[in-house]
């Protein structure tokens, strides 16, 4: 991998969510909890369990609720690793058919990559191969609560690694973890990898070996074939953020945007609320997710990248982008550029 490959992928709001993450999550808490409990967050996403048995895709709303509940349960910092590997492939109806096709590792993670929508992603990411270690970093582009920020990211920990060992039947480890929170006693985690854990990190990782990626796969897929999933219908968030990125980096009126879908500018307001968003912040993550791509392609100077977002000061630019993603955009530059201004649009891989 000669490039970091940055995933602008951060799903939201109504947009569709593979429905397998929330009957993993539910299960959980049946058996922890109790059904009770299961039964309340149900109640609480506004579903009932013959739905969620029966549907491949739920909300992004609806499985971030979900895993911020169990959280808020549980009082357990690990609580997140310990759903996430408690996954199994053959639950992951909507993705084996994809996976089926893979001969390696490394052909299984180009699908999650390349396939969020059936994956399921809370995140932007950035991949990038350093040495002989292959490098996820995950990207707060939402600024989310640290700690619900860290749950989640504790359980694609989980997922990633019981899958990935499902897939090749080797005891795949992680060789370093970073967590933005603080240290805590991470005993779970310690027992689920050998990894070096390092906290109060300015971003969430982990590194495992790329040796790995040429694993073969020997899962048997042979009851998945052919079964691809339906089309996914694009929600309202959806609309709304083809619109913004068409006319990007001019950014149409609300009112204008709002006709264009067929309601009031108002109604348009009020149903983007109700997912926890507004028009701004769709703005706002469009920008962010396009100032971080063109920073870390490393053609364009900082002045240049303002520019080409429609900002004529580029200290407010730097004010914004701050603003997005809680960093500056030195964030993500390369550290040993001898150019300070035209080093903070690109980032080392070694």
């Amino acid at each position: 991998m000669d490039s970091a490959a940055y995933q602008a992928n951060r799903m939201i709001g109504d947009q569709g969510y593979p429905a397998f993450e929330l009957r993993n999550i539910l299960g959980f808490v049946a058996e922890h909890f109790g059904p009770a409990r299961a039964n309340t967050l149900l109640k609480e996403v506004g579903l009932d369990e013959n739905t969620v048995i029966h549907s491949q895709f739920v909300a992004v709303w609806q499985v971030d609720y979900a895993l911020n509940f169990v959280f808020e349960l549980a009082h357990d910092p690990e609580v997140g690793a310990r759903i996430g590997a408690g996954y199994q492939l053959s639950e992951l109806d909507i993705l084996l058919p994809h996976f089926a096709s893979c001969k390696t590792l490394g052909d299984c993670l180009d699908v999650v990559m390349q396939l969020p929508r059936l994956v399921g992603s809370l995140s932007d990411t950035l991949v990038m191969q350093e040495g002989n270690e292959l490098v996820m970093r995950w990207m707060n582009t939402g600024k989310q609560q640290v700690e619900r920020y860290h749950n989640v990211f504790l359980h694609s920990i989980g997922v990633l690694l019981t899958l990935a060992r499902e897939l090749t039947g080797v005891q795949i480890e992680y060789t370093q973890l970073a967590f933005q929170r603080a240290g805590f006693a991470a005993h779970y985690i310690k027992s689920l990898t050998t990894a070096e854990l390092t906290f109060a990190q300015p971003y969430c990782e982990w590194r495992v070996s790329a040796e790995y990626l040429s694993l073969p796969v020997v899962y048997d897929f042979s009851d998945a074939a052919g079964q691809m999933p339906p089309p996914l219908e694009p929600s309202l968030i959806d609309l709304v953020l083809e619109e913004i990125r068409s006319e990007f980096p001019q950014i149409p009126k609300l009112e204008s945007l709002a006709a264009s879908l067929n309601m009031s500018d108002r109604s348009l307001r009020r149903k983007l609320s109700s997912m926890d968003t507004g028009y701004q912040s769709l703005i706002d993550m469009v920008r962010a997710q396009a100032a971080i791509a063109r920073l870390l392609k490393g053609e364009l100077s900082i002045t240049e990248i303002a520019e080409t977002l429609g900002y004529v000061d580029v200290s407010h630019f730097r004010q914004s982008f701050k603003h997005w993603t809680g960093h500056a955009p030195g964030h993500f530059v390369r550290l040993n550029c001898s150019s300070p201004e035209k080093g903070e649009a690109s980032l080392s891989t070694h």
